[in-house]
Formats: C-alpha cells, sequence, structure tokens
C-alpha cells in the first residue's frame, strides 16, 4: 500500500512538473477583412471609397482613369461635366464587383 501511495505521489509531482514545461496557449486574434481599397477609415467604415487621378476616357455611362480604374456613373454624376485629362477625386460605391461614382470632383 505504501508503494501505491509513494508511485501515485511521483507521478502526480511528475505531471505538475511536466506542465510547467508545457507551450503557453496560442494567443487568439480578432482580425477584420482587409480593406479592398486605400481609404480613410470613415470612408471605408460608411462604405465609400475614394479614388484619385487624371481621367483617360469618358462615355455617357461611366469614365477610366489613367490607372486603369474604371467607373460607371450614379444618377448624381453627369457625364457632360467629365473631361479628359482633367484630375479628380472620386467617391464611389462598389456595387455588383463594379465602381460607381457617386461623386466626382477636380481635385
Amino acid at each position: 500500500m505504501k508503494i501505491s501511495v509513494a508511485a501515485a505521489a511521483l507521478a502526480l509531482a511528475i505531471g505538475t512538473a511536466a506542465s510547467a514545461f508545457a507551450a503557453p496557449p496560442a494567443p487568439t486574434t480578432t482580425s477584420a477583412a482587409p480593406a479592398t481599397h486605400a481609404a480613410a477609415p470613415a470612408l471605408a467604415r460608411s462604405g465609400t471609397l475614394q479614388a484619385t487621378g487624371k481621367i483617360k476616357s469618358v462615355s455617357d455611362t461611366g469614365f477610366t482613369l489613367t490607372s486603369g480604374k474604371a467607373f460607371k456613373l450614379d444618377a448624381a454624376v453627369k457625364s457632360s461635366s467629365l473631361k479628359a485629362g482633367e484630375k479628380v477625386q472620386v467617391r464611389y460605391k462598389m456595387k455588383n464587383h463594379e465602381r460607381w461614382a457617386t461623386e466626382v470632383a477636380p481635385s
């Protein structure tokens, strides 16, 4: 009986000491999905994104910047006010994987 009590005490001591050397639990992280565009945090939270550049071409339904970004025109934006070569700042929203310009201003 003394041997089994001593063996149990020894096993408990070894188990306790071994747990001191165990790896600590991995830290938990919570990360948000990365932004699709570099935009000011307030703009990203509101769902409005922003781009700047020079207009390469204009059509009745949209325009393209020299960077290659293409925008469709929201009802509030008129294509007649846009000119190729003009530097602009564009506020837009993504709808069905397309950029929809909600505001275009000279920059």
